[in-house]
């Protein structure tokens, strides 16, 4: 199961905290998110400080919204490692 909380919002900027296991369908339900704010033109930073795992998906998405210019924070030392691919 993936938590996610808008933790702050400013017209350019939204703040979206992930909690729990970034895995299967919770994939795309982090994906729509990130796209839904960045359609209004918010940059994005996520927080995954309770991020607890990350499957070979969801690294997959993550590699993908970086490259959109989606910001990742408070992630593990082993997700860090597999986003630097």
């Amino acid at each position: 199961m993936l938590k996610i909380t808008k933790l702050a919002e400013t017209p350019t900027r939204v703040t979206l905290k992930a909690e729990g296991r970034l895995v299967s369908n919770w994939v795309s339900l982090l994906e729509d998110e990130c796209s839904r704010n960045r359609a209004q033109e918010q940059k994005v930073l996520l927080d995954f400080e309770n991020v607890t795992y990350v499957d070979e998906r969801g690294i997959e998405m993550l590699l993908r919204v970086v490259t959109d210019g989606i910001e990742i924070a408070n992630c593990s030392a082993l997700v860090k490692s597999l986003l630097k691919k």
